[in-house]
Parts: C-alpha cells; sequence; structure tokens
C-alpha cells in the first residue's frame, strides 16, 4: 500500500480534515495498482495489520484504462441526450 495523493476537506474558515488517497499493488505487481480507497487522518504509522486489512476490504477496484474510456463516452452520451440530440 502506497499513498498516493494527499488533501484536505472543508471551507476556508474550517480547516477541515486530512485527506489521503491509498492506493494497494500486487506483491507480484508491485507499479499497478489494484485497489485504491479514501482515508481521513495523517500518518498510517498508528494504524494495526488488522485496520489495513479492512481498509483493503472497502477499498474499490482501480478503474482500467477501458474502464475509464467507457465511462467518458457515457458521459457524452447522457449530455447529448439532456441537449436533445
Amino acid at each position: 500500500m502506497r499513498i498516493s495523493g494527499r488533501t484536505r476537506t472543508g471551507t476556508r474558515p474550517d480547516s477541515g480534515i486530512p485527506l489521503k488517497h491509498l492506493r494497494f499493488y500486487r506483491e507480484s505487481d508491485p507499479e499497478e495498482p489494484v485497489r485504491e480507497i479514501y482515508q481521513p487522518g495523517g500518518s498510517l504509522d498508528h494504524l494495526y495489520d488488522e485496520e489495513l486489512e479492512g481498509l483493503l476490504a472497502r477499498a474499490r477496484p482501480v478503474p482500467t484504462e477501458e474502464d475509464l474510456r467507457q465511462e467518458e463516452r457515457s458521459r457524452r452520451r447522457d449530455r447529448r441526450k439532456r441537449r436533445g440530440r
């Protein structure tokens, strides 16, 4: 598992909470992420193995390039329908 992104949630007057984008990889292919999840909080150092396993169980599959292309085609189709084309 690796942290692939960080941000904060909230509005200007409220500093919000830290949010991490975590990606899980197979040991046999450490370059290709297979699952991902957004997790609130700062550090992962305090998590027990059982908690990491829970994160993995709740993580969703990482979309493939083909999934993303199909989703974009679907969005375009929906926009055209809304415009009456």
